[in-house]
């Protein structure tokens, strides 16, 4: 029993527990030590422990029977819960305070994490550097070096091969798009996809398949007129030792919807034109 304790209450009071100690109890249990260090609940009972502040009944909250702390939050059900009355805002600042990180919780909306004070939010593991987030908004994996200006959102690197797998379904695609819009076909105007379901591979230029690979054939589609392809044509780059551009073409072209020709073009003395062509009989036609 306590050695001070009230009369009507016996098993509640204060007592010493040893030189230089001051102990609280109540109900018969130890809830308060002060003396080198001050400490609540030494004992280790089911016993709670609550600080009020001026708006919070439950600013800071000790769970003593399921090991778990909770700020603002009077019902933590994990080892640490952080709450505010709407948004929730946690952070971590540095000695100086120059440095803030936070992880926030919009009220219906989002999660947030990041830096409160425009530096990189990196990610470790196993004590390196995974990841990160720089200041320019940029992912950088494997080096806090971005790549060329023009492609320096995402950035991957590695000390041996290294690359991005799309692996989708069996009878679906995998799909990388280039986009200038937000919908509607300019949010696929140039495409590269492969179908798992045909094993073809496709690229495509202004919304429409114009190049297609399979284990068997290729195949070059022109630009669609309606349902129609009224002309395909492969044209071979040339460029000169004064760097000025000629070209090779082969050009198939539709005469009906059962017939076609095939011509090839060529540049001669800088002028460009039709040499040969074999025509939807057929015939193979040079210089005409």
């Amino acid at each position: 029993a306590p050695a001070l304790a009230f009369r009507s209450d016996l098993n509640t009071g204060i007592y010493q527990s040893g030189a230089d100690n001051l102990n609280i109890a109540a109900g018969g249990l130890d809830r308060l030590k002060l003396g080198a260090a001050t400490v609540f609940n030494e004992d280790g009972y089911d016993v709670d422990f609550r600080i009020e502040s001026a708006n919070k009944t439950h600013m800071l909250f000790v769970d003593g029977g399921n090991d778990r702390l909770g700020v603002g939050c009077s019902s933590p059900d994990s080892i640490c819960v952080v709450q505010d009355t709407a948004h929730t805002n946690f952070q971590v600042w540095s000695g100086s305070a120059s440095t803030k990180a936070f992880v926030q919780t919009v009220q219906d909306s989002d999660i947030r994490i990041g830096s409160n004070t425009n530096h990189p939010v990196s990610f470790h593991n196993g004590g390196l550097e995974a990841f990160r987030y720089d200041t320019s908004q940029r992912l950088l994996k494997g080096t806090t070096t971005e790549g060329n200006s023009s492609a320096d959102d995402l950035t991957i690197a590695g000390t041996t091969s290294c690359g991005i797998t799309i692996r989708s379904g069996t009878s679906n695609s995998g799909n990388v798009y280039f986009s200038d819009g937000t919908s509607g076909a300019d949010e696929y105007r140039g495409f590269i996809s492969y179908s798992h379901s045909t094993n073809k591979m496709s690229f495509g230029a202004d919304a429409d398949t114009r190049f297609e690979i399979s284990s068997s054939e290729v195949t070059v589609f022109g630009a669609k007129s309606g349902n129609a392809v009224p002309a395909v044509n492969l044209v071979l780059g040339i460029i000169n030792s004064s760097g000025d551009s000629k070209k090779a073409q082969i050009e198939s072209n539709k005469i009906s919807d059962i017939s076609s020709t095939i011509e090839f073009h060529t540049t001669a003395s800088h002028s460009f034109g039709e040499r040969a062509r074999f025509d939807h009989n057929g015939h193979f036609l040079i210089g005409a």
